[in-house]
């Protein structure tokens, strides 16, 4: 019986070897575009959507690396796949990935290439910073993000706030190319009944500008310097 089972986890241990040595390729992903969102300052911690396409439901995403060069304003992005030898769905699969681009210290406008193809996916700029803080504004402490598409379209926002007497102070949105960049901005509300805790929120925003096409990138800025991220695609 002992040999019985020390046999099994032998060959167990060899397919699994065979599958990890056979069965994956990592490689080289080309991206098409990117969703890049708007009023970035030299103090944020930079985020963009790039996109591409699978031709089949045999790969799975990888990760990016990135290079900055400040000098020529370029900022280029390698997407990495796995490609699996199996029996998989012969279609199209889009795919959409957030990436993180860090803190980018000097102001200027940067083209994004994608260094696969080395073609042009997007461009960025940043501002100067007007203040040393982590951001120019305090940022609901946000969950989730939802886009609801109506005849009157609104913005969905989830969260908690730790103070029974924090409140949002007003709902920026901005429209570009692809992107809608939203900011919700928070603030203490004049009470004197203030308690630390758990209170969580649930508030919807119409948004009254036009939308920037079919397709685009809902951002939505949150506490800690991160953001809420969603491709929005319209019927």
């Amino acid at each position: 019986m002992k040999y019985l089972i020390a046999v099994m986890a032998v060959l167990m241990m060899g397919w699994g070897g065979v599958a990890k040595a056979s069965y994956v390729r990592e490689l080289d992903q080309p991206l098409l575009k990117a969703f890049v969102p708007s009023g970035y300052d030299n103090n944020d911690s930079i985020e963009i959507v790039v996109a591409g396409t699978f031709p089949s439901s045999c790969y799975q995403l990888g990760k990016d690396n990135i290079s900055l060069n400040l000098e020529q304003g370029l900022i280029g992005i390698k997407m990495k796949a796995y490609e699996y030898d199996a029996d998989c769905l012969k279609t199209p699969s889009h795919f959409y990935h957030t990436t993180q681009l860090g803190m980018i210290w000097k102001p200027g406008t940067y083209r994004i290439i994608d260094e696969t193809s080395q073609k042009l996916i997007g461009q960025i700029r940043v501002e100067q910073a007007d203040k040393v803080l982590p951001d120019a504004y305090d940022y609901a402490p946000l969950t989730d993000a939802f886009f609801v598409p109506s005849r009157t379209p609104y913005l969905a926002l989830q969260g908690a706030f730790s103070n029974s007497c924090l409140g949002f102070k007003s709902v920026e949105m901005n429209v570009s190319q692809n992107a809608i960049v939203v900011l919700p901005r928070i603030g203490w509300v004049k009470r004197t009944d203030c308690t630390r805790g758990h209170f969580p929120f649930s508030k919807a925003f119409a948004v009254k500008k036009a939308l920037p096409s079919q397709s685009f990138l809902l951002h939505v800025r949150a506490m800690t310097g991160r953001s809420i991220n969603k491709i929005i695609m319209l019927p």
